[in-house]
């Protein structure tokens, strides 16, 4: 097993054993595995364009099991997720495996993006998309339905634990659709720019607008530690679901960041 996933894991349940500590926060906090990352590593390493999408956090959709068993068939039987910290190997397997079966409908949203831009969570592309979250921790109440004050503390811990996930998978491209204010807790700095606040659309670039719509996608390139090549993170409004826009609408979405990133190489 990689050395440094194994540290980032290690972190991770850390970070999952300090919160559930603590008598402010655990009751928000579903005894389920946190999860690090979603994806074939070694695939999305092998890729030539490597892409990352970046949510809040993961889904309570099985906040009534104490383990993913449907979603991460090869965790099994375990009903106890110490049982999973004590298997780090088995525990990434399950990561590494995510994609092999039709996923959570959710994921969906971002193919025709995808299509425009030569990668997939699956293997229909040759190049393997990561999927991770700002806070790898599942929360119930799901993320939005937190009051603010959780949601920061947990977005601030989530966050270093995040930029080093990045610092370690060095993306070409970071694809980011929620609320704005969230940005706010991503702790990675703007290429040449003071302020490291990026819900301040003010620093980025539209490269797209939806002609009749409160829709636009914003590109910024980013400072992450260790990665030679540039990083461009892309951000999209969203409503209930990510780039809240129809199929055709994120199929010109996908056409423009392909070109933002030709016209950047």
């Amino acid at each position: 097993m990689d050395h440094e996933v194994n540290i980032l894991v290690e972190k991770m349940w850390k970070q999952y054993d300090d919160f559930t500590a603590d008598e402010s926060i655990r009751n928000f906090i579903v005894k389920v595995p946190p999860i690090l990352y979603e994806g074939n590593l070694k695939r999305y390493q092998e890729s030539s364009l490597k892409v990352i999408t970046i949510a809040l956090n993961p889904a309570n959709k099985w906040a009534d099991k104490n383990v993913y068993s449907k979603e991460f068939p090869t965790w099994g039987e375990i009903n106890n997720y110490y049982e999973l910290k004590s298997e780090p190997k088995r525990y990434l397997q399950g990561l590494n495996e995510y994609f092999n079966k039709p996923a959570y409908k959710w994921f969906k949203i971002f193919t025709p993006i995808f299509d425009e831009i030569g990668v997939s969570f699956d293997n229909k592309q040759n190049n393997q998309v990561l999927h991770t979250d700002l806070c790898p921790l599942t929360t119930i109440p799901n993320w939005g339905k937190l009051d603010f004050t959780i949601q920061d503390r947990l977005a601030e811990k989530g966050s270093e634990l995040w930029c080093e996930l990045i610092s370690y998978l060095k993306p070409h491209l970071i694809l980011a659709s929620f609320a704005r204010r969230y940005l706010s807790n991503i702790r990675l700095k703007p290429l040449n720019e003071e302020s490291c606040d990026l819900s301040n659309l003010n620093i980025w670039t539209e490269i797209y607008r939806v002609p009749d719509k409160y829709f636009a996608v914003h590109a910024i390139p980013l400072n992450v530690k260790g990665n030679s090549e540039e990083t461009i993170m892309v951000f999209g409004t969203a409503r209930k679901t990510p780039f809240f826009i129809n199929n055709v609408e994120r199929t010109t979405v996908g056409k423009y960041i392909s070109t933002y990133l030709k016209n950047k190489k």
